[in-house]
């Protein structure tokens, strides 16, 4: 099954991994993925990837240097809380000393975002619990000085 992916500023998304058997970036800059220690299983709309929460990862060889105004959106199954989705790393390649933009489930059951950039910081929290086992689409926009959570 395809889902058309009919976005108004297609031109403006920087990476869009649909994880349908596959790490291909669907958006115009093909910013492909290597994984490692990822298998596919049944999703929700066709395939999804598995990862095994601990070395598990997704990389690409694109730099984004500093993005003030983004989105990071994610649909997951997850089994465990205290688990990250999205980490922006640095350095880019090899083991990271630091994840400067991280988006994923608090060790209470939480949405949560960390944002990094020295010496300034962000730990935001959201309210509302995200359920292990179903599925959920979980996001966070930052621009114009706000920062939104979404389940």
């Amino acid at each position: 099954m395809t889902i058309p992916l009919n976005l108004p500023q297609k031109a403006h998304i920087i990476g869009l991994w649909h994880l349908d058997g596959n790490l291909l970036d669907s958006s115009p800059t093909g910013n492909n993925g290597t994984g490692s220690n990822i298998s596919y299983a049944n999703g929700k709309i066709n395939q999804c990837a598995s990862f095994n929460g601990t070395s598990s990862e997704i990389t690409t060889t694109t730099q984004y240097n500093n993005p003030v105004t983004y989105s990071m959106v994610c649909a997951i199954k997850s089994t465990a809380t205290d688990r990250s989705f999205i980490n922006f790393a640095t350095p880019q390649t090899g083991t990271p000393s630091m994840y400067n933009r991280t988006l994923g489930i608090s060790a209470a059951g939480k949405l949560d975002f960390y944002w990094y950039d020295h010496p300034n910081q962000l730990h935001l929290t959201g309210n509302v619990s995200i359920n292990t086992g179903p599925w959920a689409v979980v996001g966070v926009t930052v621009g114009s000085g706000t920062v939104r959570l979404y389940v």
